[in-house]
């Protein structure tokens, strides 16, 4: 069983659009569905595999992409 959290959509959507780049790219650069990024910018839980890797792609520190 993987261990998740919830991200913090609204900062992803924020960073992605920043970055100038669609949903479907930035899925696309983390190596997931476009649908499951769409998901989590409604503030869904994500496995921390895929936080780090949204926030390799989008330069900010895991952390930073979480709930608290």
């Amino acid at each position: 069983m993987s261990a998740t959290a919830v991200v913090n959509g609204e900062l992803i959507k924020q960073l992605r659009k920043g970055k100038l780049i669609t949903q479907s790219e930035l899925a696309k650069r983390a190596g997931i569905r476009a649908e499951s990024l769409c998901r989590l910018e409604k503030g869904k839980a994500a496995k921390f595999s895929t936080i780090i890797k949204l926030a390799e792609v989008l330069g900010v520190e895991p952390q930073q992409l979480t709930k608290r």
